[in-house]
């Protein structure tokens, strides 16, 4: 008996989609504490570290750009508005 060559192909998706499966990430020491904002005002007295952007279609985004926000001494995100991005600038700011 002969298997459909449309099924195999199928198939073969299915199985390799499966393992490609996104892991959950986990947050790092301190990124529960990260404030994360778009306004400019919230980071005007403060330190700019670098950049955190990821896809946004990755269901871990939000928490990589936090965790990256504490690997660079960050305790603030500021949001930018890029479509099909999660992400903006970490800075160091006073702490109140």
């Amino acid at each position: 008996m002969r298997t459909p060559r449309g099924m195999l192909i199928a198939l073969a998706i299915a199985v390799i989609g499966t393992g490609c499966a996104a892991q959950k990430i986990s947050a790092v020491p301190g990124a529960d504490a990260v404030k994360v904002t778009s306004n400019n005002a919230d980071v005007a007295n403060c330190n700019p570290l670098g950049n955190v952007t990821y896809y946004a279609t990755d269901p871990n985004a939000k928490q990589l750009a936090l965790n990256a926000t504490v690997g660079l001494g960050g305790n603030t995100l500021q949001l930018l508005d890029n479509p099909g991005q999660y992400g903006g600038v970490a800075y160091k700011c006073p702490v109140k």
